[in-house]
């Protein structure tokens, strides 16, 4: 891990182990400010780069549990992600129109290669790392780096996804929701589409009504 790292490494390379451990710190603080889950990062990064990463791989970053050199090589990916994001946001986005956001036209893209990360069992868990390279299909607006713009001004960039019509709920399907909101405000994929299910409601409204709800109570 990175903290079993720091016991063997030079002067030059403490410099950059302090950058990591500073730059895991502010992301996940960000991360949490902005309401979004280890699962949303994973999946906007798949977006990004055109392999999904696990909400494993992105909490063992936050804690600082991963190799030096797969700490190495995520930061540069969670960074641009995050300044993008802090982008679109000041600019007016919702965090549902980042997770959503489709792909307007091909992107700068990336042919991905596996690379193993070993858990704490040594089982390997597969984590596709992006090398520029070939092209690949990506579901983020891109700018030309392939970074996410906003519509701001006249020399504005691409917009985002354009709204998508609002979803009345009824009474019902209200108490339903939070009632398990008051059971587990971060439910988990499985369980998100499991309560759309119950509740009868697509996954993605579920889905936008807990993070409503959580930066309504971050409000309050």
């Amino acid at each position: 891990t990175l903290n079993n790292a720091a016991r063997s490494i030079t002067k030059e390379e403490k410099i950059d182990l302090d950058e990591l451990e500073n730059f895991a710190q502010t992301f996940k603080k960000q991360r949490i400010k902005f309401g979004f889950t280890q699962g949303d990062v994973g999946l906007a990064l798949g977006r990004r780069y055109g392999t999904d990463f696990s909400q494993t791989t992105i909490s063992r970053f936050e804690a600082l549990n991963l190799s030096f050199k797969n700490m190495c090589k995520l930061r540069p990916l969670l960074k641009e992600w995050l300044e993008d994001a802090e982008a679109a946001l000041a600019n007016g986005a919702t965090i549902s129109d980042l997770l959503d956001a489709p792909s307007k036209e091909p992107a700068p893209q990336y042919a991905t290669s596996v690379i193993h990360l070993p858990l704490n069992n040594n089982k390997p868990n597969a984590v596709n790392i992006a090398k520029s390279g070939n092209k690949m299909p990506s579901d983020d607006s891109p700018s030309p780096n392939g970074s996410i713009m906003c519509s701001s001004g006249a020399g504005g960039g691409i917009p985002l996804k354009k709204r998508r019509k609002r979803t009345n709920l009824d009474l019902a399907q209200r108490s339903a929701l939070d009632a398990y909101f008051d059971m587990n405000p971060r439910p988990d994929h499985d369980r998100m589409a499991e309560i759309a299910e119950l509740v009868g409601l697509d996954r993605d409204v579920v889905r936008v009504w807990f993070c409503n709800r959580r930066q309504k109570l971050r409000k309050e």
